[in-house]
């Protein structure tokens, strides 16, 4: 939903709509490198910033420092298709062509690659040429009826110049990049359109299974190996024949389902290994434990949503590849802070609410979330750039959420007799789940843990007041229980 190389800032939603709100927080497949304990499955977490983008090397190269600081294992790189191949390429497989526009990526995934991250790529806003014909004044463009042909021969050549092997023409070996997101949104009218029929039917999610199925077949000629990633909505609807489709509706029609999650006739089976989603909570309507308010939309506290539909496809064989190891990304959440936002919540919930979401996402079945942003940008009524949800304020400190993002851990009362903690270790080694004690710290229990693993464990029904993790040093913050 975030900014481009192109455009910058994009907004998913009406800004005058957000109340400011304070409340209080209240708990009602595996890792790239970690190892999945008791908890049975891993969380790798990272971000989508556009600062990734920017033109300035040593900011980019800052900025991903700042990622690699707090933790992150995987970083969501936006391309946007039309400024790379801005004119129709005598060969569009061949990332050689001399219509395309690769050197700038190629520096920003060189940038990510240098620090070990997992690079996600999400391609979207179609050329003018690769656009349907006639599109309607006020339609964004790239997003008409983009051609399933183009999107697919431009996915084999992305592919290919980041299969691992491929040289540049100065010679250069490019890193590797085998995780493909396919478009942005696409349940909003400002990305993917028409939404709906003239007779205000759905018809984004046929017309994003064309895309998605191209984009597929290309990637995986290029890189059978590749991660394709499908899906995508954001997290809010509008009646048929508005704006935006409801994600449940979008979703459920991209695997032929009805909406009460039946099979329908399915001409295309949609592609993909991967299914995403973007589960943002509007500033001002609660916390992540609060569901939205209108049926068909999604967010952290019904997330589940977004598996219960997938496993309703899977079901139906209405996926491919066949099976039910289909694994679900979150891509994209956000909480403002205020400062450095006049709304949101004060750095502290806000630090609380993102270690939070990471464990509601990560129980309702997410193995990656990603937080929108790294960093703050100064709040700018006139251009609200929706860059509140960082680990830093736009001065540079670090703020609360830096910490609770490297090291999130929270507690439950699972019973009267028994208190859950659940963490994701920002480090090898034993790891001490204490509670405060007079003017001190006291051990309740010790674990060994490993560099990125999600961690849960049982502690007695005493376990009362501030807990908090530690390992080798690196200290969470205090989660209160009751």
């Amino acid at each position: 939903m975030r900014g481009d190389l192109t455009t910058g800032r994009r907004k998913g939603f009406s800004r005058r709509a957000v109340l400011s709100a304070v409340l209080t927080l209240a708990l009602g497949v595996s890792s790239f490198w970690a190892v999945a304990g008791a908890s049975g499955h891993g969380l790798v977490t990272g971000f989508v910033d556009f600062r990734y983008q920017l033109q300035d090397t040593q900011q980019r190269q800052l900025w991903f420092d700042r990622s690699r600081d707090a933790g992150a294992g995987i970083v969501r790189v936006n391309v946007v298709w039309r400024a790379i191949e801005p004119t129709q390429p005598a060969n569009p497989t061949d990332p050689a062509d001399r219509a395309y526009r690769f050197g700038h990526l190629d520096a920003v995934v060189e940038d990510a690659a240098a620090r070990g991250f997992r690079i996600v790529l999400t391609v979207y806003n179609a050329p003018d040429w690769a656009e349907g014909a006639n599109r309607p004044s006020g339609v964004n463009p790239g997003s008409w009826q983009p051609s399933p042909a183009a999107y697919g021969a431009f996915a084999r050549a992305l592919a290919t110049r980041y299969s691992g092997s491929y040289h540049a023409r100065d010679g250069t070996l490019l890193p590797g990049v085998h995780a493909f997101e396919v478009w942005n949104e696409p349940n909003q009218n400002r990305y993917l359109a028409p939404q709906w029929t003239a007779a205000n039917k759905p018809n984004s999610p046929s017309l994003y299974r064309s895309l998605l199925n191209a984009f597929y077949a290309g990637a995986h000629k290029a890189q059978p190996g590749a991660t394709v990633i499908g899906g995508a909505p954001s997290p809010y609807g509008d009646p048929p024949g508005g704006e935006r489709m409801k994600p449940r509706t979008f979703l459920a029609g991209l695997f032929c389902l009805s909406g009460k999650l039946k099979p329908n006739k399915c001409g295309s089976k949609p592609h993909l290994d991967v299914l995403s989603d973007h589960p943002i909570n509007q500033p001002g309507a609660g916390g992540p434990n609060k569901p939205p308010a209108v049926s068909g939309d999604i967010s952290v506290a019904n997330f589940s949503q977004v598996r219960r539909i997938l496993h309703a496809a899977e079901r139906a064989k209405h996926v491919v590849p066949a099976g039910s190891h289909h694994p679900i990304w979150a891509t994209e959440f956000w909480w403002f802070s205020k400062p450095p936002y006049p709304y949101g919540v004060s750095p502290i919930k806000q630090a609380k609410r993102i270690e939070l979401t990471l464990y509601l996402l990560w129980k309702q079945g997410a193995s990656v979330a990603l937080n929108y942003a790294v960093g703050d940008s100064v709040f700018n009524a006139s251009n609200d750039p929706f860059e509140g949800s960082g680990l830093y304020f736009p001065d540079g400190r670090k703020k609360p959420s830096f910490h609770s993002f490297k090291f999130p851990f929270v507690t439950h009362r699972a019973s009267h007799k028994r208190v859950v903690a659940w963490g994701k270790a920002p480090r090898a080694g034993k790891l001490k789940i204490q509670k405060s004690h007079g003017s001190g710290w006291r051990t309740l229990k010790k674990l060994h843990v490993h560099r990125g693993e999600v961690f849960t464990t049982r502690l007695g029904r005493k376990a009362g007041g501030h807990l908090r993790g530690r390992v080798d040093g690196v200290t969470s913050l205090a989660w209160h229980q009751r």
